[in-house]
């Protein structure tokens, strides 16, 4: 294999792992720039946060079937999985309390609940890293 085959291999490889993170990244920029609060404000955000609520859903999708049906993966790798599927809830429960009303909703204890139970159900860097990304804001 030559020097270009091997990096385009790893250019490769290296956005298979991470677009789920990247696809993250730009949910959680809308979520901190209050996008999801001004939905009944316009017609615009409302597509705007339809479009990513639909591509949420493809993207959750994709993962869970990976996560469920795919038995060849590694314990690394299903790990990891676990990761962005939590990853992926938090930033949803985020961004649907934001539509309601933010930190004075009275479904902000959903949050909790969602992190208690990721926390108990995955290994303790997966609970502790999802915990960082739902406080971290």
């Amino acid at each position: 294999m030559s020097t270009l085959e091997y990096t385009i291999y790893g250019i490769k490889k290296s956005w298979r792992i991470s677009r789920t993170f990247v696809f993250s990244g730009a949910f959680a920029a809308l979520i901190a720039n209050g996008v999801f609060a001004s939905v009944s404000a316009s017609i615009h955000v409302r597509v705007i946060a339809g479009i990513m609520f639909f591509l949420w859903v493809v993207v959750f999708g994709t993962k869970a079937k990976s996560r469920f049906f795919d038995t060849a993966l590694a314990e690394n790798a299903r790990d990891r999985v676990k990761l962005e599927l939590g990853l992926m809830l938090v930033l949803a429960t985020h961004a649907g309390i934001q539509m309601v009303g933010g930190l004075n909703s009275p479904y902000y204890p959903a949050l909790l609940i969602l992190l208690a139970f990721l926390v108990v159900y995955t290994k303790q860097w997966v609970g502790l890293a999802l915990m960082g990304a739902a406080i971290g804001r």
